[in-house]
């Protein structure tokens, strides 16, 4: 309990050491208080570290829910490189996958919430056609007498074993 009242001791001394925030109302912007409590708790090192790992960040294995929210956390170090919705749309759109890539920018979206939102549904119909494939793939295998769900031939579904099936029934009781 005692930590605690120190910590807040801390954090209070650090504010009123702030400037503007002596002042009735206190004037200061959010903008200026992130400023001020990285320069006195964020080291520029970190910061330099963060914004390069922003530069470099690409999707890679992650979904695009993991690469929006991993970009949009490291954006706050990468003051100067986004100055604005534009800059941030071309920048997420650089470090998509490929495939996902070429089918968003063509849109050349200017809005981040309707970039976010057209990834989203291009993966979600690009899922939809791949189980589509993959069903009408194991339909068509199973038609043709192709492997049974365990490993082995049905021969059942061959033409021969429909004829002789067909002749078995169909035999004349002398």
């Amino acid at each position: 309990m005692i930590s605690l009242f120190y910590n807040k001791k801390n954090a209070y001394d650090w504010w009123v050491s702030v400037p503007n925030a002596k002042a009735k109302p206190p004037v200061l912007t959010w903008d200026d208080f992130v400023k001020a409590f990285r320069a006195k708790y964020v080291p520029p090192f970190y910061c330099d570290a963060k914004k390069k790992e922003f530069l470099n960040l690409r999707q890679g294995i992650m979904s695009i829910a993991e690469y929006q929210q991993k970009f949009l956390w490291l954006s706050r170090y990468a003051g100067g490189i986004i100055d604005g919705e534009r800059d941030k749309c071309r920048r997420f759109e650089e470090g998509l996958n490929g495939y996902i890539r070429k089918s968003v920018a063509i849109l050349q979206l200017e809005n981040f919430s309707k970039l976010i939102s057209s990834a989203l549904t291009w993966k979600r119909i690009d899922k939809e056609e791949a189980s589509r494939r993959e069903n009408k793939f194991r339909k068509g295998s199973s038609d043709y007498g192709g492997p049974s769900k365990k490993g082995k031939f049905d021969y059942s579904k061959t033409e021969s074993a429909q004829k002789s099936s067909y002749h078995k029934k169909n035999k004349p009781n002398f």
